[in-house]
């Protein structure tokens, strides 16, 4: 082993080291977007409205950036979710990969669809989450109520 090789090895364990020490648990995927949780009824009739799309609002452009979102990124949101026959709604949590503890979620943009019904958007802070004991953070969404399309 030369002398060049014997000089990175103590750098390099320094820095395992502290990528190690900066990890709050021994996985490294973190919640970015809590599990969110409700009912979607009918406005006038207080109805539950069945077959509601449920989905997260994603930006094309990723935040601070012009570039655009690729391919893979698409294909990686999914379906959307439907409500049921009693309106209800339960939108899974999602977690990333991260190796340090900066990474989570501020607010999530959750949009509900249905043909018959005015298009709702709606925001949730992290400050409306409640922490199970796993650690996912879950927000009670409650009742939301959409306005049927005036014909």
């Amino acid at each position: 082993m030369s002398v060049n090789q014997r000089d990175f090895r103590p750098v390099s364990v320094l820095l395992l080291v502290a990528l190690l020490a900066g990890c709050q648990s021994g996985s490294p995927s973190r919640y970015v977007s809590p599990r969110v949780m409700g009912r979607v009824l009918d406005e006038k009739s207080g109805q539950p409205v069945k077959g509601v799309e449920v989905k997260r609002v994603v930006p094309d452009y990723e935040a601070g950036t012009l570039d655009q979102v690729r391919g893979g990124e698409v294909l990686e949101r999914g379906q959307p979710l439907r409500t049921d026959a009693e309106g209800k709604f339960d939108l899974a949590s999602q977690k990333s990969v991260a190796l340090f503890r900066d990474i989570g979620w501020f607010s999530v943009e959750i949009a509900f669809y249905h043909r018959d019904y005015e298009r709702f958007n709606t925001n949730y802070t992290a400050r409306l989450a409640q922490r199970e004991p796993s650690g996912e953070p879950v927000i009670a969404a409650g009742d939301i109520l959409l306005t049927p399309k005036s014909r």
